[in-house]
């Protein structure tokens, strides 16, 4: 348990602004054999940017909220990638 939380000092220490994104995700099916065929119930996904100073820089809060999509499903096509929002 810290005292102090990092999220400014080390997450965010260039801005030290924290940005939001949500990304909706509708997985399509291919065929029309398919039973699922269709739109999906879209999922969400959120992110948030990471400004840490190290040498591989920064990560926006859109490419995060990707990334936590793909982690979600490594599957993932592009173009189950409905929508996103920052």
């Amino acid at each position: 348990s810290h005292s102090k939380h990092e999220l400014g000092e080390f997450w965010l220490r260039k801005t030290r602004k924290p940005v939001l994104a949500v990304l909706c995700v509708r997985r399509r099916r291919d065929g029309p054999d398919d039973p699922a065929h269709g739109d999906a119930k879209p999922q969400y996904f959120r992110g948030v940017n990471l400004e840490v100073s190290m040498p591989t820089g920064s990560l926006c809060s859109e490419r995060n909220a990707i990334g936590n999509a793909l982690a979600s499903d490594p599957a993932l096509r592009r173009k189950d990638l409905f929508g996103i929002a920052a």
